[in-house]
């Protein structure tokens, strides 16, 4: 169905469709600089763009190695050039090229020995390597730029062992705001389903993150998917995924907001007899950074692990502590509060909070 584009839900909607002009829509990515998604076709060494503020494609442009096999393809913001995984006549190559397709360089894979297949290409800003899917191993395999691989491998989520190979084409990099970490995005469908069924989210481990969407709740996702790409600037102004339909000829644009950072919900006070404060709380995530007040004034700012505050030589009487989480995001989330007894009437000198609510109070 379509999308409110004003409150998109994760995953359950569209918020629009492109057609691609070409043969065999196969390898994407998200080009956010020029806020465009590119689409490269499968075997003709043609590609197009499609505006992300309405998915209307480009004239062609010609693919770095003309007419090949083309299995993937990323955008490397940091140098500002394109990534291709090209089989040109059987031999693998991790190719650049300007955004226009202009070829920079290529360099022949070295390929793990029992992989015969790789496919899709994604890089993560973060370690400034690559990722692709050993589509027949059920396995991500990660890449350098050299083309040489690391090691670092994960199953594809849905892989049983059964026997049975699982299915997976095109992957994604994704930033998650709350840890700032980059996760990836899966196109994956169990092995009766030879086509993939659903989106879900892992990290570099293969560890599944609890989001994921089921492609067949989409209506225009009926076909056989190829790719997928990930923005934080979708055209309804938050993060979307635009996945590649080979059989119906699409590029479908699907909301993924963000989920909302979870906040502090573990705060203690307690009072000695210095007239001295402990605050201890837990951090359900690493934050950015940490505020203290008491009694409406800052102060402190913390660093993101800190989970521990002293507030020394305290006049007497009834004080207010407030800890605010500030996440990567930067979105505002609600205080934990706690109040404390200093000096006389001391006695039971604590408060636990969980919320944004204040706790009991101990006088």
């Amino acid at each position: 169905m379509i999308c409110d584009p004003g409150n998109p839900s994760y995953g359950t909607c569209y918020i629009q469709t492109g057609f691609y002009p070409g043969e065999l829509p196969y390898a994407t990515t998200v080009i956010d600089g020029e806020s465009s998604v590119l689409v490269s076709d499968y075997l003709s060494g043609l590609f197009y763009k499609f505006a992300i503020t309405s998915l209307n494609a480009s004239a062609s442009y010609a693919c770095p190695l003309g007419p090949a096999t083309y299995l993937g393809v990323t955008w490397n913001s940091d140098e500002d050039v394109l990534y291709w995984l090209v089989n040109d006549q059987g031999t693998r190559y991790l190719v650049t090229s300007s955004s226009g397709g202009i070829l920079i360089s290529q360099t022949a894979i070295s390929v793990p020995v029992g992989v015969p297949t790789i496919s899709g290409l994604t890089w993560n800003p973060a370690t400034g390597n690559y990722w692709t899917n050993a589509v027949q191993n059920d396995t991500y395999l990660e890449l350098l730029s050299d083309g040489t691989f690391t090691g670092a491998s994960f199953s594809n989520p849905e892989a049983s062992g059964g026997g049975a190979g699982a299915f997976g084409l095109g992957l994604t990099s994704v930033l998650d705001p709350i840890t700032g970490e980059y996760l990836l995005d899966l196109a994956v469908g169990p092995p009766s389903a030879q086509r993939t069924s659903r989106v879900v989210r892992v990290d570099e481990t293969g560890a599944e993150e609890g989001l994921f969407f089921p492609l067949a709740s989409i209506n225009s996702l009926t076909g056989y998917i190829t790719g997928i790409a990930w923005t934080e600037n979708g055209s309804w102004g938050g993060p979307s995924d635009f996945i590649v339909d080979l059989d119906n000829n699409l590029v479908v644009e699907v909301p993924v907001p963000n989920p909302n950072a979870p906040s502090i919900t573990t705060f203690v006070c307690t009072a000695d007899s210095d007239d001295n404060v402990t605050l201890q709380w837990i951090n359900p995530i690493t934050y950015s950074s940490i505020s203290v007040s008491r009694d409406g004034e800052v102060i402190a700012e913390l660093g993101p692990d800190t989970e521990f505050f002293l507030d020394e030589d305290l006049d007497s009487g009834t004080h207010i502590y407030d800890v605010k989480p500030v996440p990567a995001s930067g979105v505002d989330l609600p205080a934990a509060t706690c109040s404390v007894v200093v000096g006389f009437g001391r006695l039971l000198g604590s408060s636990s909070h969980a919320g944004s609510t204040a706790g009991p109070s101990t006088i």
